[in-house]
C-alpha cells in the first residue's frame, strides 16, 4: 500500500475544506518545517490549523510528518469556557486531546476525524473539581475502527473515583458542530 506524502495529505484536506460551507471555519496553513527538539523524534513538515468561527465549537489542529499525523484539540481554556469554569495557568494550552504523529493515521484519517468534530459527534468528558477543569476524556475513532483513548490532567480511572464520592463532577463537553 503506497503511504501519501505530506504535501498529498495537505492537498486532500485542502480540497476538503473547499467543499464546506462558506464562514464555517478559518483554515490556517504553516509550511514552515517545525525543527526537531529535545523531545521530539519528528519534524513537523507542514502544521494545519482548523478554527470554527462558532465559539461554541472545537477547533483542531493537525501535524504532518513524512508518513505519519498528528492531531490535538482546542485547549483546556477553550473547554473551560464552555463549561463554564476556571482552569490554572498551567494547563491554559494544554490540548484536550490528540496524539503525536504517527502512521496508523492515514489523509482518509484525519478528515473522518475532523468531520466528526465538525459535526460534533466525539464525546468529550470533563473532571470538574471545585470550579475548576481538571480532566479531559474522549475515544476518538481512527482508521481501520481502531479508537484513540485520550486522558489529559487525570486518569479517567481517579476521575471516575472521585466523581462517584462526590469530590468532583464528570460532565460532557457541551460543544456545538461547526
Amino acid at each position: 500500500m503506497r503511504v501519501e506524502t505530506s504535501y498529498e495529505v495537505v492537498r486532500r484536506i485542502e480540497s476538503w475544506v473547499q467543499s464546506l460551507p462558506q464562514k464555517k471555519i478559518t483554515y490556517i496553513l504553516s509550511e514552515e518545517a517545525k525543527s526537531e527538539n529535545y523531545y521530539s523524534d519528528y519534524t513537523v513538515d507542514y502544521e494545519i490549523r482548523i478554527i470554527p468561527d462558532n465559539k461554541k465549537s472545537l477547533g483542531i489542529t493537525i501535524w504532518l510528518s513524512e508518513g505519519a499525523i498528528g492531531f490535538f484539540f482546542e485547549s483546556y481554556a477553550a473547554v473551560a469556557k464552555l463549561l463554564n469554569c476556571r482552569v490554572r495557568r498551567h494547563q491554559r494550552n494544554l490540548a484536550c486531546g490528540g496524539t503525536e504523529p504517527v502512521s496508523s493515521i492515514d489523509g482518509e484519517g484525519i478528515i473522518k476525524i475532523c468531520k466528526q468534530l465538525g459535526n460534533a459527534e466525539i464525546e468529550f468528558r470533563a473532571l470538574k473539581s471545585f470550579g475548576y477543569l481538571t480532566g479531559i476524556f474522549s475515544d476518538v475513532e481512527l482508521n481501520a475502527g481502531g479508537v484513540l483513548h485520550s486522558a489529559v490532567g487525570q486518569s479517567q480511572m481517579i476521575a471516575q473515583l472521585i466523581s462517584t464520592i462526590g469530590v468532583a463532577q464528570l460532565v460532557r463537553v457541551p460543544y456545538e458542530a461547526w
